[in-house]
């Protein structure tokens, strides 16, 4: 069954959250905690979206992100992909690192921002690792008060509308971190949530979003992003349409510096873009999963095409 679209607003404000598979501790681990701070600030840089809250827990994460013209899912899918072609090259493992694709849901209004920014830094807190957020070594609470450099927020406009100044931005901050410790959803699931379950699906969203004059709480258009993932077979019908070669020679027994180069792309684009686990690209051409990973590692053209790859979706 093909994936329903994500509905996209650039400068729109996103949860973003995922977890581990079977929640194993993969992020205990602080080297895998800062592999994936380093990812997600190189995707960061290159894409430039803003990150107005961040929370690293041992199974899952929280991100909150606001949007650049690049559509979040493109983000998202090189950031978790990159995580897990880390994680398994450095641990020799195959298989699935993420339990599933990752969730998200448009923040609509400003009070369910600022629920937002404190759920998502009250969540060690939650889980009984820390008494106090600023504690928690990898959550940006403590950079929003002022009392460390962040690992990821930008402190600026994570706290514009919570104050005229600074100094009553972070007051307003921390007073709505103390009302929401108490509230009962605080421990709840990601899907009881106010901005969570104010609506059912992402569909039902697109449907309210995609009224005229429609807008986000910031006042940007909406726009819908492609679907999430395209089908191997048609990404490979795209990456040969402007060479000699079909896709039975993409996953055929021929070879030639201008084929291995064609094959390199797809995978690149299949894993990086579009969420294709390694194994299934694999299994599709026909190779050694292992040469596949390689093949990913290894610099192409594909990591500078950015946002000309929309004519694929």
């Amino acid at each position: 069954m093909a994936r329903s679209p994500r509905l996209f607003i650039p400068g729109g404000v996103y949860h973003v959250y995922c977890r581990v598979a079977r929640s194993e501790k993969v992020f205990e681990n602080p080297g895998e905690a800062q592999h994936f701070v380093d990812t997600v600030k190189d995707v960061k840089r290159l894409h430039g979206f803003k990150i107005l809250a961040f929370c690293l827990m041992h199974t899952h994460y929280h991100i909150v992100i606001q949007t650049s013209e690049i559509p979040l899912w493109r983000s998202m899918a090189r950031i978790q992909s990159r995580v897990a072609r880390g994680f398994n090259s450095r641990h020799r493992f195959l298989g699935r690192l993420w339990q599933s694709r990752y969730k998200a849901r448009l923040v609509r209004t400003q009070q369910y921002y600022e629920q937002l920014l404190a759920y998502v830094h009250l969540n060690p807190v939650a889980a009984g690792l820390v008494a106090d957020p600023s504690d928690f070594p990898w959550c940006d609470h403590a950079a929003l008060l002022g009392r460390k450099a962040p690992h990821l927020c930008d402190v600026g406009p994570a706290l514009r509308g919570f104050g005229e100044t600074l100094a009553l931005a972070r007051a307003a901050y921390l007073s709505r971190i103390r009302v929401v410790a108490e509230e009962r959803w605080m421990r709840a699931g990601v899907r009881d949530l106010p901005w969570w379950s104010e609506v059912s699906n992402d569909d039902l969203l697109a449907e309210i979003a995609g009224h005229p004059g429609a807008e986000d709480f910031t006042g940007m258009p909406v726009e819908f992003d492609p679907p999430d993932c395209l089908e191997l077979a048609q990404i490979a019908k795209e990456v040969c349409r402007p060479s000699p070669f079909g896709v039975q020679d993409l996953n055929g027994r021929s070879r030639g510096k201008e084929l291995a180069a064609l094959r390199k792309r797809f995978a690149s684009l299949a894993v990086e873009q579009y969420s294709h686990a390694v194994r299934d690209v694999a299994t599709f051409l026909g190779k050694h999963p292992g040469s596949v990973s390689r093949w990913i590692e290894t610099p192409t053209r594909t990591e500078r095409l950015g946002p000309q790859n929309h004519d694929i979706a």
